[in-house]
């Protein structure tokens, strides 16, 4: 089967295999692969394609869904050809796309900026099975999730956001960030018009997969995609758009599915773990390894960005401004609860001369006790130095969220009817299940990439990117 953007372009592949162990700064080898992240419960494999400053560029091996690049009944900010084509067929506008839109978000409920993808107005896939008539799989998906919720924190994390470029037809040259003339297949098109986006996922444009994939030998196809029924197809989405229509990418239509292969930037200087091939990708080493030092004066690399905003939107400490990787006491936490309280509700968070524990007189457990954060763990003792569990973390920060509810934030909801998957839910404790099972549904905390790990400990990194996470959700 020909490829929708490409001329029968079939080069073979060329995967470099590492050693079981490696240690990588900057560049992986063009060609190996990665698991990284999950979709419906299966991870997901990507070729590295690229390697710059920004990091390397991921590819997805295989097609991980089949979706229409956007749903039509618009005009998308009233921009359309005289023959409505976009209400009638879909937008091929990647900023404004559906699929744009799903690549980049982490949410239960995905809020669309336009028309949501449903079945009413996106066309699945057709088939004819054997001796019968022809039949449509529907493969809407106005009501999943988003792809990045399955994502844990540290993979999140690891994820480089990119200003990306993209050619854009004339009918959105009124919006264009820079360009002169409409951008034509197989021409020079350093003058053509295009808009800038920025992203966490993408889908390869045209000159990428030439210059990324045909430069570096390898192939552009994807295995065949196989849906429940036993169909299958094998191509997927660029998102350069056809430059003199409005609504077709390719000779496909935006509101057809079409297989959806994304990319990513991973950040540079992970640790890998694997010989790096399609059957045996690398897996990335995000936990400091047992023995290992830990880094007195910097978060790790995946947890700058959010460390460094973090600090910006007044959440730390000093005193938590170090040791990132050391895992953070009950008393540490408590801190990051207060200023979690005191910057989300405009308050300065009041305590009581007196503590309420025998065993510590902290400043911070006295005003996360006074206002409901905190319980001690038997009569007058709170435990200041012990590690604080992931179930715990949860339950401080509901407890946090609760209170912001009931003093001065009515727009703070805590009700939900989401339902926890992780394969040990009946690890975690009865007193924490409405905390974690809230906490998990707003996207807050999420698995380790391995189930939930209630009892498991967290670092003062892993305990601040969450305080942020919070933070930007209720801000």
């Amino acid at each position: 089967m020909a490829f929708l953007f490409l001329s029968g372009l079939i080069l073979a592949s060329s995967v470099t295999a590492g050693a079981a162990q490696v240690s990588l700064s900057g560049e992986l080898p063009i060609g190996s692969y990665v698991q990284f992240g999950e979709y419906e419960d299966k991870p997901i494999v990507w070729q590295v394609i690229h390697n710059d400053e920004n990091g390397s560029v991921l590819f997805a091996r295989d097609i991980v869904s089949y979706k229409a690049f956007d749903a039509k009944g618009d005009k998308v900010d009233g921009r359309d050809c005289k023959y409505n084509s976009r209400q009638e067929e879909g937008s091929n506008y990647w900023e404004r796309s559906n699929l744009r839109e799903w690549l980049n978000s982490r949410e239960q409920i995905v809020a669309y900026s336009h028309q949501v993808p449903d079945c009413e107005h996106t066309i699945g896939v057709w088939y004819k099975p054997f001796g019968g008539e022809t039949k449509e799989i529907d493969v809407s998906y106005a009501n999943e999730p988003g792809f990045l919720s399955n994502f844990h924190d540290a993979e999140l994390a690891a994820i480089q956001e990119m200003q990306i470029k993209t050619f854009i037809s004339s009918i959105d040259a009124p919006v264009k960030d820079g360009g002169t003339q409409v951008w034509a297949d197989k021409q020079n098109n350093d003058n053509a018009w295009f808009k800038y986006t920025r992203d966490k996922v993408f889908l390869l444009s045209r000159t990428e997969l030439q210059t990324w994939l045909s430069a570096n030998k390898l192939s552009d196809q994807a295995p065949w995609y196989t849906f429940p029924n036993g169909v299958q197809a094998n191509t997927y989405w660029v998102r350069t758009p056809d430059p003199n229509y409005a609504s077709t990418i390719g000779n496909m239509n935006a509101y057809r599915a079409n297989g959806v292969r994304p990319a990513l930037y991973l950040k540079p200087a992970y640790q890998m773990s694997g010989p790096g091939t399609s059957d045996a990708p690398y897996v990335i080493r995000f936990e400091v390894p047992v023995g290992e030092p830990i880094v007195e004066d910097k978060p790790s690399i995946w947890a700058v960005d959010d460390v460094e905003e973090a600090i910006s939107n007044n959440l730390v400490d000093d005193k938590l401004q170090l040791r990132y990787q050391a895992e953070i006491s009950r008393a540490e936490f408590c801190s990051l609860s207060v200023k979690l309280y005191e910057e989300l509700s405009g308050r300065t968070a009041l305590y009581d001369l007196i503590s309420p524990f025998a065993d510590t007189n902290d400043i911070d457990v006295r005003k996360a006790y006074n206002l409901g954060i905190v319980q001690g763990l038997a009569y007058r003792q709170f435990a200041p130095d012990n590690n604080i569990t992931r179930e715990q973390m949860a339950v401080m920060f509901y407890r946090t969220l609760q209170t912001l509810a009931d003093h001065c934030r009515s727009d703070i909801d805590l009700h939900t009817t989401h339902e926890i998957k992780f394969y040990d839910n009946n690890e975690i404790s009865d007193w924490a299940i409405e905390a974690v099972t809230f906490m998990n549904y707003k996207k807050i905390i999420l698995g380790t990439g391995t189930g939930f790990n209630p009892k498991g400990t967290a670092t003062r990194e892993q305990a601040i990117l969450i305080t942020n996470r919070t933070f930007e959700k209720y801000k």
